[in-house]
């Protein structure tokens, strides 16, 4: 990748078009929203900055912070006709290095800070070797297995925008800026997690394929920081033209897409851990070694385009994300090598029982070594993780997790094994076929795909998770459907009696 590409990705120098600034500020205008200092903390070419100075009257002082000097020239150009009758400051710095604290100290209210800060992630920052990143990269603080498999990873702006929220605590303060959706998600649930109020607060989907050229669910966060305690509730709104939004809040510590149906359903909210419980598909890591195709009787054929003889034993037929989501599964030609049975298991094994396997294995052990994960130190060679005796029940209920529908697929054993998932999809594991199929039954109602729909973010990279197909009771479901006489028919011909469901699990 060129240097040119990496500064745009590590800047976030996908300047926003005044077309969008200026209706922006229009939107925050007709709100109400004068404000007597405007900040604009990753100015970039200033137009956020001029679109703020032409729009709002009240403005009595501008401060605009950018890393690149170049740019803060054509800032201060752009606005040279306002600066006889507003106090303007335009500086060259680092925002993770900069005093906000002492600055806005000094500032006139109500303040407003506007912008687009970077939508880079710092993994993606990382992968260039950037350095405009927050000092600590786990800002969050996340711990244990979330820290290192996925939620330590954070968008730039995230970083930024929260920053700035902490620093305007105890003043009053507007805040509007454009981000990913999913990263204003995030920040509310900061805020929420983290006691900051707000009397405003509305998210407005916009269009960046129009106005940034980018494949990007984005949209215009606003809020405006309230002293008073009372819980965040957000209007969502489809575009900044929009008069009219849907209300969303926080109920059980989660954001909720949908209070209508969060309401209509929340008795099937699952209160205890039970035994029955969705879990993720196996993480390995190393497709190229660990995913094969049969390519004729005893041989199998490596991403590598390697031909292989393998012995069967950790073989097993296996289906991914795109196996779930699209048509009927008829036929299964990949396998995955399942190293263990049970994390943690010694790999040595394999050379005694499968010597064919080990070998292939101690081959490509480069490739496998490789692996980055920090969960594959101190484990076991060739380890992998998500995998138990519930992998190797013949029958299953999976769903993919990428995919953006509820559609969840009955698998039963394919050529005498039990099928594996790779970790972009979940399952739950069933005792039986009997088991499973009333389970299947009851997961394929319009009930089951109202109540996910009330916590699903259909926008998110991975919008169904093990954190919300958990939140559905199964035994409250079958209780729901042998008591509700609007589904007696439904009940009577397809489902078990709750004595039955109970028996089972």
């Amino acid at each position: 990748m060129s240097s040119e590409k990496n500064n745009k990705i590590e800047f976030g120098d996908w300047q926003t078009p005044p077309e969008l600034t200026g209706k922006i500020c229009q939107l925050l205008f007709e709100q109400n929203i004068f404000p007597a200092s405007v900040i604009e903390p990753t100015c970039g070419r200033g137009s956020f900055i001029l679109s703020a100075l032409e729009t709002f009257p009240s403005v009595k002082y501008c401060l605009g912070i950018d890393i690149s000097g170049q740019y803060l020239a054509d800032t201060t150009e752009k606005i040279s006709p306002f600066t006889s009758k507003v106090d303007t400051k335009i500086i060259q710095a680092d925002f993770f290095a900069f005093p906000w604290d002492k600055q806005l100290e000094s500032m006139p209210e109500p303040i407003l800070v506007i912008g687009n800060p970077p939508w880079v992630t710092n993994s993606g920052l990382g992968s260039i070797s950037g350095k405009n990143l927050p000092q600590k990269s786990n800002f969050q603080n996340h711990k244990g297995l979330d820290a290192i498999t996925g939620k330590g990873n954070f968008d730039i702006s995230e970083s930024i925008i929260i920053t700035m929220l902490e620093n305007l605590k105890g003043h009053n303060a507007y805040l509007a800026m454009l981000c990913k959706t999913s990263v204003a998600r995030k920040i509310l649930h900061y805020g929420h997690k983290n006691h900051f109020y707000f009397d405003l607060c509305k998210i407005y989907n916009i269009d960046s394929k129009k106005y940034f050229d980018v494949a990007v669910d984005a949209c215009l966060l606003c809020v405006h920081l309230e002293e008073q305690r009372q819980p965040i509730q957000c209007e969502i709104y489809n575009d900044i033209s929009d008069s009219s939004g849907v209300l969303a809040s926080f109920k059980n510590g989660r954001f909720i897409a949908n209070m209508q149906l969060y309401e209509k359903w929340k008795h099937l909210f699952e209160n205890e851990k039970t035994s029955l419980r969705w879990r993720s598909g196996i993480k390995h890591d190393c497709a190229k070694i660990m995913e094969l195709h049969k390519s004729r009787d005893g041989y199998y054929k490596n991403a590598l385009n390697e031909e292989i003889q393998l012995e069967g034993d950790y073989l097993f037929p296996m289906l991914k994300s795109s196996d779930l989501a699209n048509g009927e599964i008829k036929t299964i030609n990949r396998y995955m090598l399942v190293s263990q049975s049970f994390v943690g298991e010694p790999t040595d094994r394999i050379e005694s029982c499968a010597p064919k396997t080990w070998q292939y294995i101690q081959q490509n052990a480069k490739l496998l070594d490789k692996r980055i994960s920090i969960i594959y130190k101190n484990n076991p060679k060739f380890s992998i993780f998500g995998v138990g005796d519930y992998t190797f029940s013949d029958w299953k209920i999976a769903i993919s997790g990428f995919y953006k529908n509820i559609r969840f697929r009955l698998i039963g054993p394919y050529e005498g094994k039990p099928v594996v998932f790779d970790d972009t999809c979940y399952f739950l594991s069933c005792k039986s076929e009997e088991q499973a199929k009333a389970i299947y039954d009851l997961l394929s109602t319009d009930v089951v795909k109202e109540f996910y729909s009330a916590y699903i973010w259909w926008d998110a990279k991975r919008p169904i998770t093990l954190e919300i197909l958990n939140m559905l009771s199964i035994n409250k479901l079958a209780d729901f459907f042998e008591k509700d006489d609007n589904y007696a028919g439904f009940e009577n011909s397809k489902l078990c009696t709750k004595q039955e469901q109970l028996t089972m699990f």
